[in-house]
């Protein structure tokens, strides 16, 4: 007889050891899978976390999920779920982050030793943890649907990045624009400690044999009939990520002018309703 599979693995196969989050049906880009190429969605990291359940009732009680980010790597579109699981679960995962092997002066992993484990883990800590892709995926694939614009703006889409949630066939506006180092030399990150020990936060590291950091640009768009906001991560080229950042005064960060969003508005269906929001806003 089969065992019926809980709520969290319907879906996905997450398990502790070794670190794995993975989807067990195939998920497809909304963007990108009408495209030439695959548009398959891939786990780019999760993280784990607790979260009290006094807004039904009862303050003394905790839930456990994973956040669980993926990517295409066709076009760089992110998104997120968020997945409850088991209390087991949980601990396992958070023992895992906790007594990953240490570093030593050398930059050489050492195993801990069975008197070094740490069990006494705080209720509540969370914790980032990177996947390892097993597939062969070029990180340059998303820059062949990108071109760069070679001003502070920095990228432009090659495809149409129209709304998804409510159907608005109109383009979608850029909302913002920042240049990320994405670090792939780590597998596990950090963990936040919950109260009293709140605020400290531990890193921990499992290097690959060369450290990895991949310059990348973290673009999102705005519908401005629902306000869906997709993000999108793209990789570029170091000299044009360094480029792009001297454009900007060294301001990672990089919102359209006023009178741009203005512009892009004109004539469409929601000009007024536009003018509106960014007057809501304090923009006007």
């Amino acid at each position: 007889m089969e065992i019926e599979k809980l709520p969290h693995e319907t879906v996905w196969n997450i398990s502790a050891d070794p670190p794995k989050i993975e989807a067990r049906e195939k998920f497809r880009c909304l963007f990108h899978r009408d495209l030439d190429g695959s548009g398959d969605m891939v786990v780019s990291h999760g993280e784990v976390f607790t979260f009290e359940l006094g807004l039904h009732g009862d303050a003394e009680k905790q839930s456990n999920a994973v956040d669980i980010w993926s990517r295409c790597h066709d076009c760089g579109w992110t998104t997120v779920n968020g997945v409850a699981i088991p209390g087991d679960l949980y601990f396992e995962l958070i023992n895992t982050v906790f007594n990953a092997p240490r570093i030593n002066e050398k930059g050489e992993r050492v195993e801990r030793k069975p008197e070094e484990t740490i069990k006494d883990i705080p209720i509540g800590t969370s914790a980032t943890i990177f996947v390892e892709d097993k597939v062969e995926r070029p990180v340059s694939k998303a820059r062949e649907l990108w071109k760069g614009t070679g001003d502070v703006r920095g990228l432009e889409p090659q495809f149409d990045i129209t709304c998804k949630y409510c159907g608005r066939e109109a383009p979608m506006f850029l909302r913002h624009s920042k240049l990320n180092l994405i670090r792939r030399d780590r597998t596990y990150r950090r963990l936040r400690l919950p109260w009293p020990l709140k605020g400290y936060e531990i890193k921990l590291v499992k290097p690959r044999f060369k450290e990895v950091a991949v310059p990348a640009f973290r673009v999102s768009y705005k519908c401005p009939h629902c306000d869906w906001l997709p993000t999108f991560v793209v990789p570029v080229e170091k000299d044009y990520f360094d480029a792009t950042l001297d454009l900007r005064d060294g301001e990672p960060l990089y919102y359209p002018p006023l009178d741009e969003w203005e512009r892009e508005a004109k004539g469409t269906a929601e000009e007024e309703l536009i003018h509106e929001k960014l007057k809501s806003l304090g923009y006007v």
